[in-house]
């Protein structure tokens, strides 16, 4: 419940925050999402991102019935940011002496809960792959708010340019913003 109104109270202030995070939380708790019992992989992995954000689900509807479509899009899209910040720490940093190879590595163990994706390129300096099924974006359109992963899609950049010095990031199509399709390269620059 505090991480909740924590969430929101600096976007709608701590009385708002509480009007709004503890229905919404106390909502959330009342159910799990399950997958079915011959479920693949990606949809035991899509299961557990709703699970991840069905907070915010509960809180997005309550959000639009107060302020609007447009402000709630705009309060969520920065708890989305604000939960993908979290949500990225599990992406373990390389170290100082680390190479590239290192990088990529953490990189497919990380993105293999959340990404159905085949790799195009992998060199000692490049790392080319093309996202099938995103399992973010599937989770957040079955919660109603496939709108926000935009958002995260802009996160990456800000996250992956600021993860290690000599990495460049680039994607030129993203599932989040309509594309049926990611396409993401990461670079390692001398």
């Amino acid at each position: 419940m505090k991480e909740s109104v924590r969430l929101l109270k600096d976007e709608i202030g701590l009385i708002s925050a509480y009007w709004v995070g503890i229905p919404a939380e106390m909502k959330s708790n009342k159910f799990q999402y399950t997958a079915s019992a011959d479920a693949d992989q990606p949809e035991k992995n899509k299961t557990a991102l709703k699970n991840h954000f069905k907070l915010i689900a509960q809180i997005y509807p309550r959000l639009q019935k107060k302020y609007g479509k447009q402000i709630a899009d705009e309060i969520m899209g920065k708890a989305v940011v604000k939960l993908a910040n979290c949500f990225f720490k599990g992406f373990k940093p390389i170290g100082p002496n680390d190479k590239f190879p290192a990088f990529a590595k953490i990189y497919k163990d990380f993105e293999s809960h959340n990404l159905v994706f085949e790799v195009i390129q992998e060199t000692d300096t490049k790392l080319e792959v093309m996202v099938r099924r995103c399992l973010i974006y599937e989770a957040l359109k079955d919660l109603g708010m496939s709108e926000l992963t935009k958002n995260l899609c802009n996160f990456a950049y800000v996250y992956f340019e600021s993860y290690h010095p000599k990495i460049k990031y680039l994607k030129d199509c993203a599932i989040g913003k309509g594309d049926t399709i990611c396409h993401e390269t990461f670079l390692w620059i001398e």
